[in-house]
């Protein structure tokens, strides 16, 4: 066989078989991106939110699953403060509640985070608060003098 046959057929092997490593030396790799795996269920899950708000006091409870203590829980109340709250935490069953009250200098409608935090997880639930400054109690008794 001569050297032109061998490489005409060594040629015609590389077309047909797109496989090879001429073939793939000459293809762009396509991207690859690690997507994050979710367990099937988040360490910390918050639920059944609750609260009230009587003037300008909000009042508030949560209720989360989580597989340890937390390590944090806190509230951003939507005027530019954040606080950390108490927790309630059952080792035995996993089950926690978070709670808090907050006095509002300035009437309106505020959006408040309250969430929970183990480790690199958090769960949230936000709500919007609508709020009115009291007015100062007015006295309509009788000054006396003398007492």
């Amino acid at each position: 066989m001569s050297y032109r046959t061998a490489r005409a057929r060594l040629a015609r092997t590389a077309v047909r078989r797109p496989h090879t490593f001429s073939a793939i030396a000459a293809e762009r790799l396509e991207d690859r991106r690690l997507l994050a795996a979710v367990p099937a269920t988040l360490p910390v899950t918050v639920s059944n939110l609750q609260w009230e708000v009587e003037g300008a006091q909000l009042g508030f409870s949560v209720d989360f699953v989580c597989e340890a203590r937390p390590h944090e829980a806190y509230a951003s109340f939507g005027d530019g403060t954040v606080k950390n709250l108490p927790m309630d935490y059952d080792p035995a069953t996993g089950l926690g509640r978070v709670h808090g009250l907050y006095d509002y200098a300035q009437p309106g409608d505020h959006p408040v985070t309250v969430a929970v935090r183990r480790g690199e997880w958090i769960d949230a639930e936000t709500f919007s608060a609508s709020t009115e400054v009291a007015a100062a109690p007015t006295s309509s008794g009788t000054c006396l003098r003398g007492w």
